[in-house]
């Protein structure tokens, strides 16, 4: 219990990580495309991860095979490169609005995929507060005002291309969790990271002004980029990827509803942005919803079922 509740602290502190990365984004690519600004944020949290990745591969009582090196890359590039090209056409074919909402609608995926690809049990009270925990974002994300999230027929096919993201990271992070029991959440996070970051350099200096574009991040907005990819990349995907293999993976993954809550609140502190009283009742919502899931009846850890 005390191991469970630990890991269930520390997932908080990840989803807060995670968010941090917003409003740091949002400053950073104003100057800069998102392509550089995403090229700095994944290499630099993979070169911080390599000597702990080194480490810890001394420590196997065998080598990675060459099929989970080949398959944790694929997987990275579904997890990462592609979900990031799918929420920067989505978001562009839609609005930032439903970005934030559409892509941490994974909780309810999650419900859905565990089942059938990782043999949890199928769970009505928890697809219903994954449920209302969207709804809560809904309020987090507009403040209740319905212009703020729009699913008319002009922006269906980005809305369309913002749920393929929330699938795309979903599927990523079911199909890592054997490998984070297998190899640990350190190498599993840097192999599946390692392809994507290659990636998304190479479009970052093929796309637009190239090399150029990386010259044109501040000094200041590139420590704040640095920063997003050690403390609010590299630091939270370990600590998600190994709380999966303590707690289930619908329970970890319905965390991610706390992103845009976290997020919201960053915004007011640093961005000086206002929300209405709406937003702060959705994080109320999400917080009883988060609640319901963590409580509801535990599902056996993945090293239980191992």
């Amino acid at each position: 219990m005390a191991k469970r509740t630990l890991w269930q602290f520390l997932l908080l502190f990840s989803m807060f990580a995670f968010a941090t990365t917003y409003p740091i984004s949002k400053v950073a690519v104003t100057h800069a495309s998102p392509f550089a600004v995403a090229a700095i944020r994944y290499l630099s949290a993979n070169l911080i991860l390599l000597p702990f990745y080194l480490i810890e591969r001394k420590k196997l009582k065998a080598p990675v095979r060459v099929r989970d090196f080949i398959l944790m890359n694929v997987w990275g590039l579904l997890g990462v490169a592609v979900f990031a090209l799918l929420l920067l056409f989505g978001v562009r074919l839609s609005n930032s609005s439903n970005g934030s909402l559409l892509i941490n609608t994974q909780p309810i995926f999650a419900v859905f995929f565990a089942p059938l690809l990782r043999k949890e049990r199928f769970s009505w009270l928890k697809l219903i507060s994954a449920a209302v925990g969207i709804g809560g974002m809904y309020f987090v994300v507009t403040g209740g005002q319905a212009q703020g999230v729009s699913f008319f027929r002009e922006m269906l096919l980005g809305n369309c291309i913002l749920l393929g993201a929330s699938v795309s990271m979903t599927l990523y992070t079911l199909f890592l969790t054997s490998y984070v029991v297998r190899y640990g959440g350190i190498i599993s996070t840097f192999m599946c990271m390692l392809a994507s970051s290659l990636v998304i350099a190479v479009l970052a200096v093929t796309q637009g002004n190239g090399l150029r574009e990386f010259s044109l991040i501040s000094s200041r907005d590139f420590l704040l980029v640095l920063y997003s990819g050690i403390l609010g990349t590299a630091l939270p995907y370990v600590l998600f990827n190994k709380a999966m293999a303590v707690l289930s993976f619908t329970t970890a993954t319905a965390f991610k509803v706390l992103i845009p809550v976290f997020g919201v609140l960053l915004s007011l502190l640093f961005l000086g942005e206002t929300h209405s009283w709406l937003s702060y009742l959705g994080m109320g919502i999400v917080f009883l919803s988060l609640g319901f899931i963590v409580f509801i009846k535990k599902e056996p850890s993945l090293r239980q079922k191992a």
